[in-house]
């Protein structure tokens, strides 16, 4: 297993994908709240995407707010939990 840091729109696009799938289809979480204003390659926030062999299997980002890291959307596929 390892991580990477997404650096590009397709990376970010496969996170999304990723969180829909559980967030928003297995935890049947409203897509309107699933997203927001730190989900762009330009945020504050650092996105990063967890593979297992080579393939993404998890996602999430850290964001600093006052002072502290927060980890935010961390998301394995169930199918690799």
């Amino acid at each position: 297993m390892h991580t990477i840091q997404i650096t590009t729109q397709d990376d970010l696009n496969t996170a999304f994908q990723i969180r829909k799938a559980i967030f928003v289809e297995e935890q049947m979480i409203p897509i309107e709240y699933e997203f927001d204003e730190f989900d762009h390659l330009e945020s504050p926030a650092k996105h990063i995407l967890v593979y297992w062999e080579a393939q993404p299997v998890g996602t999430g980002r850290i964001r600093w707010t006052e002072g502290f890291g927060k980890l935010e959307r961390v998301c394995i596929l169930s199918s690799y939990r």
